[in-house]
């Protein structure tokens, strides 16, 4: 039946698609999703890494600037894992960070300020090494963070974040974690 006879016959045009057609679009889609969704999932793992290893870099230009502008020592180290509030100078940055005011021992006191600390664990991610402190003079300077190097891994992807003596950190992407 032409548009004309459809018309004659019932007073309107017919408009819209056939079932098949319908499932020929529906199978189409189905095919760009299956084949998309692997690429996204390696972009979000990836970006996760990229993304924490970017914190990790904040975190230690503000220890640095922290530690000029108040012309003391400061601190960067993991987080307890049962305290958001405490250092644990063995622990791994999986539990997440601090960033704080160190006047004697390596532990958040009453009189030290919490300048900084991480949003989240990253629990599926691993730290390598584990432990790692890093303290800055009043001039800016690491005490014994230059030439230490942080890992991050997540699956297949890894970054390695390079902490020079003054307050700079070079973060690069490795090809794959190490083992």
């Amino acid at each position: 039946m032409d548009t004309r006879t459809r018309m004659a016959v019932t007073g309107r045009a017919q408009r819209g698609f056939t079932l098949v057609e319908l499932m020929i679009v529906v199978v189409i889609a189905a095919v760009l999703v299956g084949i998309a969704v692997p690429g996204f999932r390696n972009v979000i793992l990836g970006n996760s890494v990229t993304s924490k290893i970017n914190e990790l870099v904040g975190a230690l230009q503000v220890a640095g600037n922290e530690a000029v502008t108040r012309n003391s020592r400061v601190t960067l180290c993991p987080m307890d894992a049962d305290d958001d509030e405490a250092c644990d100078a063995d622990g791994s940055f999986q539990d997440g960070w601090i960033v704080f005011n160190e006047l004697d021992d390596k532990t958040v006191d009453a009189d030290e300020e919490i300048f900084a600390a991480s949003t989240g664990k990253a629990e599926d991610m691993s730290f390598d090494p584990e432990g790692l402190v890093v303290d800055f003079r009043a001039d800016g300077t690491a005490v014994d963070g230059g030439g230490a190097t942080l890992t991050v891994c997540r699956e297949i992807f890894a970054s390695q974040l390079a902490l020079e003596a003054k307050d700079r950190a070079a973060a690069k992407k490795l090809d794959a974690c190490p083992d």
